[in-house]
């Protein structure tokens, strides 16, 4: 009964996530600016005051930043909300810190940037990373301690079970940098236990499961666009990153 709020919430706000409708819009479009602007008709819609197509990342991250802090509003756990938006974080920090250690390469040991470093980002550059790649590895190995940490502190079996299967879609994504056929069916496989469970953590995790895919499209639909790409073409990029 705990997650009983916040499923309730989770589904009403589930009717304006961006659907197949919505991408298939997208794509048919006859230029970027009819793209961006079926965003209206979904959870963006607040964000895209004085934005172009152009700051697609921009609102998106505006717009998680702000689904986040109404869920720990509400009273969601901060641990779970930090495992559940792990995936996120860890894009944003592996790129910061890939920057920085580009920068130094470059500039012979002497990193350029200004922007002060969040707890985070000071864990992981203790630990030292000499390449670029050993970054996403160090990440990875702390998103599983926190998982573990949490599932310690938190002893429920549905969390333990989903959160196993949360943690191999990111772990998968990370060591292939893509997503593959396995990747679908678990993602699929917690979204129809989302739809069965009325009172547990499954459509929690089914959610998170569908609001990252509709980042994937609109993400992939821009791209497509802005390579100037056809319907047919996009749609075939959309098959080829397992978008659709």
């Amino acid at each position: 009964m705990k997650y009983l709020f916040f499923i309730s919430w989770l589904r009403a706000r589930e009717k304006k996530l961006a659907d197949q409708v919505d991408f298939d819009r997208m794509v048919s479009a006859s230029n970027m600016e009819e793209s961006f602007r079926v965003l209206n008709d979904t959870d963006y819609a607040p964000y895209l005051q004085g934005k172009a197509h152009s700051d697609i990342e921009e609102i998106i991250e505006e717009e998680r930043k702000d689904f986040r802090k109404n869920l720990l509003k509400m009273g969601m756990d901060k641990d779970f909300l930090d495992v559940l938006f792990f995936k996120d974080d860890m894009s944003i920090i592996s790129k910061e810190i890939k920057k920085d250690l580009f920068e130094k390469e470059a500039k012979g040991g002497k990193s350029l940037s200004k922007k002060k470093d969040t707890d985070t980002v000071k864990e992981i550059k203790k630990a030292s990373p000499e390449k670029p790649e050993d970054v996403d590895d160090i990440l990875l190995e702390k998103y599983f301690q926190k998982t573990i940490d949490f599932l310690k502190k938190n002893k429920e079996k549905s969390l333990e079970t989903f959160f196993s299967n949360y943690s191999e879609i990111i772990n998968k994504e990370t060591d292939f940098q893509k997503r593959d056929e396995s990747i679908l069916k678990m993602e699929n496989e917690i979204i129809e236990k989302g739809r069965e469970d009325v009172e547990g953590a499954a459509p929690i995790f089914a959610f998170f499961i569908k609001k990252r895919r509709a980042e994937h499209f609109i993400r992939t639909i821009f791209s497509g666009k802005r390579m100037n790409m056809d319907s047919r073409e996009i749609y075939k990029l959309l098959i080829e990153k397992r978008a659709l």
